[in-house]
């Protein structure tokens, strides 16, 4: 079975150009082929797709329960955000 970790790196920090469709077109084609092999990255930019999807539909502004917004901040090395509020 072969590693796509390497592959994975590659792509992975490309998925906004790809969502907002601003790859050019041989590193699309890549990206795409890529996607085709690898589940794990499908899911991660189907996923982003939906987030983005959700907020674009959403009416209010939606806000985090306590908990999970100080998880939310603590794994993105925010809690500087957090203390401030």
């Amino acid at each position: 079975m072969p590693d796509h970790d390497h592959d994975c790196s590659q792509f992975l920090h490309l998925i906004s150009d790809y969502i907002d469709d601003s790859l050019d077109e041989v590193t699309c084609e890549n990206f795409k082929k890529h996607l085709d092999e690898c589940e794990h990255c499908r899911i991660v930019v189907d996923t982003t797709r939906k987030t983005i999807e959700l907020y674009h539909e959403a009416d209010k502004e939606i806000e985090l329960p306590a908990d999970v917004r100080g998880r939310l901040f603590h794994c993105l090395e925010l809690d500087a955000y957090l203390e401030n509020e």
